[in-house]
């Protein structure tokens, strides 16, 4: 019986541990990756002057989404510092709205350059959208423009944007695309659900650029015509077009760029059920990505790209198709774990368990002080709070199943394209005065957008630690050696450093406490500025310096971000304690 129950204890080891040897493979290619952007140089800010400059089609894709937020981008677009003879406005319409084709029409006569179309025929989502307003263009007189630019629908540009961007591509003949960051001015207070992306901005994308991967992000962007017609448009074979048209571009041999500078403003889901749907349809695409490419190890589909693009997209592959699920049923065991009281580890006597500890504290310490660099760029409260992205997990694994796996029958489904600005919440809750009731949204998030997972999960952890601990106390003796062997038990069981299941289950409450405490955004007209002459109204300076420094984070929030912290100082102390015991 003792042999068997000891099987059944390394088993649940064995697991963890195979957990750490993919996750450890998973970091090593990150880090060679990111090892070479201390090799590489730092983008310069640009700038083309005066009035012989390339001409420009700028492509604004839009399906369903408000009318007075296509306004707002449409006449920011229209009064760029760029000559207004040298770009032309393309407003390219999948939602086939008669209101804006009837504005964008008389808004028309006053700017020449100003343009409508929709297609008839759907199919590729925004990368199909996208593609036949490249065909209109060339069918206007004088044919497609020098350059190619996009907008997503709720990002304005600021004035320099043109003049910030083009100059990149005359400096580099071999750029196939330049895209600058993506800002949003409607992240709520302390970003509960971890919208702003500032991280990836300030440092993830960075380093990405200063490897030559730099991505096309989706909007902003500026591509190079003959690039894009030699990889045959923008694929609808991932739901990420823009990404996965950076991989093709480098496939052929043409760089891709990022740009740090603040060009574009712009909006963040403003919904659970809005961000879920943003979310889950990148990391599809991404996934979609990683086959498309075969694992980025078949040299007849990378062809051209270089070593460290290949590294970058296999080691994302790994995450998206293996550790990102590995981790979810990681947080559904460790209940059991604490009940069945498996070991995180196992040693052979004291001074092998000192090692072991030393070692995974010095792991643990390792990994917050890389995060702790990126906060060098992106702040430390950014750094540590977008780790809170953990409670995604589930909702990846279910998607990544029901996308790949699953047949029709038993839930399967193909992921589509759902346009974020088009999903609207039933419960606003948002929205200060039309927000629902405590229950309704308790209901909405828990039951329709499956946060009920995260509850379970969340109880199971406090419920078997509780109990765990309860069990081990009993069965000690009160004595200086039952206490220290006490001590020992509960390290090796709940309070292991490498396996903080107690930060997992502060990240599993985020969509309940979201629920309980909604944050109160502003309408969007609050953020603007007054309209000018021209009738166009921008972001005011203070709501770009907040979107900008992580404005929007309260300086007496207590939440993932301190509770994280005093988890490090946890161990910490107890890599200090191995040296004294």
């Amino acid at each position: 019986m003792k042999r068997q129950l000891s099987l059944k204890k390394l088993s649940g080891t064995s697991f963890l541990l195979g957990l750490e040897v993919i996750t450890c493979v998973q970091v090593l290619l990150a880090g060679i990756v990111k090892l070479q952007a201390i090799l590489g140089k730092w983008r310069p800010r640009l700038r083309i002057l005066g009035s012989n400059v390339p001409s420009v089609d700028i492509l604004i894709p839009v399906c369903k989404e408000p009318l007075d937020l296509i306004q707002d981008t449409v006449r920011a677009t229209l009064h760029l510092d760029y000559p207004q003879n040298r770009y032309r406005v393309i407003v390219t319409d999948d939602g086939k709205s008669a209101l804006l084709k009837s504005w964008v029409e008389q808004l028309a006569r006053r700017y020449p350059s100003l343009y409508y179309t929709s297609r008839d025929s759907k199919g590729d989502w925004k990368a199909g959208n996208l593609n036949h307003a490249i065909k209109f263009a060339e069918s206007l007189p004088g044919g497609r423009a020098e350059y190619l630019a996009g907008l997503d629908a709720d990002m304005i540009p600021e004035r320099k944007w043109l003049r910030a961007v083009v100059p990149h591509m005359l400096q580099n003949p071999k750029a196939g695309v330049v895209c600058p960051a993506q800002l949003f001015y409607n992240v709520p207070k302390n970003d509960p659900l971890v919208q702003s992306r500032l991280r990836e901005w300030r440092c993830t994308n960075i380093v990405g650029d200063l490897t030559g991967n730099g991505w096309n992000l989706g909007s902003g962007w500026v591509i190079r015509p003959e690039v894009l017609e030699k990889i045959g448009g923008f694929s609808g074979h991932s739901l990420v077009e823009d990404v996965y048209s950076t991989f093709l571009m480098q496939a052929e041999g043409y760089e891709t760029i990022y740009l740090t500078e603040a060009l574009q403003f712009g909006l963040v889901p403003t919904s659970y059920s809005a961000h879920l749907n943003q979310f889950t349809r990148w990391y599809i695409g991404g996934a979609q990505i990683f086959f498309r490419f075969n694992g980025f190890l078949d040299g007849r589909k990378t062809k051209k790209m270089p070593l460290l693009t290949r590294i970058m997209g296999f080691q994302d592959g790994i995450w998206a198709h293996f550790n990102c699920h590995l981790n979810t049923i990681t947080w559904f065991l460790t209940p059991f774990f604490f009940l069945s009281n498996t070991n995180m580890a196992y040693w052979r006597d004291e001074n092998e368990m000192l090692l072991l500890l030393r070692l995974h504290c010095a792991i643990t310490l390792l990994r917050y002080a890389h995060n702790y660099i990126h906060g060098l760029l992106s702040g430390y409260r950014v750094s540590m709070h977008t780790q809170m992205i953990a409670y995604m997990m589930p909702y990846y694994s279910i998607v990544w199943l029901r996308s790949f796996i699953l047949p029709k029958s038993l839930g399967g489904k193909v992921t589509s394209f759902i346009p974020t600005g088009v999903v609207v919440s039933p419960i606003h809750e948002r929205e200060a005065s039309r927000r629902a009731p405590v229950l309704q949204r308790l209901r909405h998030i828990l039951i329709d957008c499956g946060a009920w997972l995260h509850l379970v999960t969340a109880l199971a952890f406090v419920i078997c630690v509780g109990i765990h601990v309860n069990r081990a106390t009993g069965a000690y003796p009160p004595t200086n050696d039952g206490r220290r062997l006490l001590f020992i038990n509960l390290i090796q069981t709940i309070g292991w450093p490498s396996h903080p299941w107690f930060i997992n289950a502060i990240a599993c409450l985020g969509p309940l406490r979201y629920a309980l405490f909604p944050p109160d955004v502003p309408p969007r007209e609050s953020f603007f500025g007054k309209k000018d002459a021209n009738d166009v109204r921008y972001i005011t300076q203070g709501e770009k310096k907040s979107t900008c420094t992580s404005g929007f984070y309260s300086p007496w929030e207590f939440g993932y971000v301190q509770l994280y912290t005093l988890f490090m100082i946890y161990v910490a102390v107890l890599f200090v304690l191995s040296w004294l015991i």
